[in-house]
Order: structure tokens, then sequence, then C-alpha cells
């Protein structure tokens, strides 16, 4: 079985083939930033790793797990992890 991280990696690369998909992670990825940010708290790998962690334990509790569509979780992690190659890089 493929681990939930494997599964967002490949389906983060699926954003760049549409424009609809990249706007939608580019919101989610600033309402992030924000969230971080607004709780006093640098951007910074380890708080996005923090709030990737956290933001997946709540949706996995929940039954989540990456579908073929694009839903606002799926969207959310994707952004979550476009950040963390940006932040790392």
């Amino acid at each position: 079985m493929r681990s939930l991280h494997d599964e967002l990696l490949e389906r983060l690369d699926e954003l760049s083939l549409s424009p609809g998909l990249t706007a939608a992670a580019d919101q989610h990825a600033a309402a992030v930033r924000d969230i971080i940010q607004g709780s006093g708290l640098p951007l910074t790998e380890k708080t996005l790793r923090d709030y990737r962690h956290g933001f997946l334990e709540v949706c996995m509790e929940k039954g989540w797990w990456p579908g073929q569509e694009f839903d606002w979780e799926l969207l959310r992690a994707t952004a979550i992890e476009r950040e963390l190659r940006t932040v790392a890089s």
C-alpha cells in the first residue's frame, strides 16, 4: 500500500497541469501561511510540517484519503506539500 506522503507527492505533480487547480492551491497555500504567521510563528519547514501533521491527522480521523478528484482536503494537503518544497529550497 502506498503511503499518504507518496500519494500527495504524486498528486502535487498534477497541480501544474491545470491552471484552475494551481489557483486553488495558491489560495490554500496563502491561507496556511496566514494561519501559521497569524499565530505568531515564523513560516519554516518545521512549522509547515507541524501544520501538515495536524491537518492530515484530523482528515484521516474523519476517514479521508486522497481520491481521484481534488477535494478541499486534497487541495489543502498538496498546497502544504508545495509550500514545503518552496521553504526547503
